[in-house]
């Protein structure tokens, strides 16, 4: 499997991210959250507005994402590190284009059934004005996979390859 290969393993397979974000004080702040990715590589998640992430990107939109992919054995591991600008989703066509991909992700992973779906995509206006939920997205700039350099002294050397993001986009 080649690295870029794996990369698709990554995105496809791994349910949750970590966001980084940085508050003020330059104080940073880590979220686990469900994801989903459209056709551009852009990360779509849906945040309540009040959330310290969700403040943090209102003020500073240079994000950090993590991604952390687990197979059989213990030592069968790989990992995304993506640098990244986020930024909340508004105006109604960019609303409903991100909920339907949203959406989807929620049936692959087997959080909605089909009839869950159809209530959900029904109401964008849950993600706009008053509302207190917003989706959100973070377009990367970097993308850096895991890679395992060396074994120096019987120990592996980790680092990271970066991966271009248009060659990514060409195979999602």
């Amino acid at each position: 499997m080649t690295e870029l290969e794996k990369v698709i393993r990554i995105l496809t397979e791994v349910r949750y991210l970590s966001l980084a974000t940085l508050g003020d004080n330059s104080q940073p702040w880590i979220s686990t959250i469900f994801y989903a990715y459209n056709k551009n590589l852009d990360f779509i998640w849906m945040s309540k507005k009040d959330t310290r992430h969700s403040q943090n990107i209102e003020k500073n939109p240079s994000v950090a994402l993590n991604m952390y992919w687990v197979g059989p054995g213990h030592d069968n591991v790989d990992a995304l590190y993506i640098e990244a600008q986020a930024q909340e989703i508004t105006g109604l066509r960019a609303t409903i284009a991100s909920l339907s991909t949203y959406t989807q992700r929620l049936l692959q992973q087997k959080f909605f059934n089909s009839s869950e779906a159809k209530k959900f995509l029904a109401h964008p206006e849950d993600f706009l004005k008053e509302a207190p939920f917003r989706l959100y997205k973070a377009s990367p700039t970097a993308v850096y996979k895991f890679v395992q350099l060396e074994n120096w002294k019987d120990k592996l050397v980790d680092g990271r390859l970066a991966i271009p993001v248009p060659e990514i986009i060409k195979l999602i």
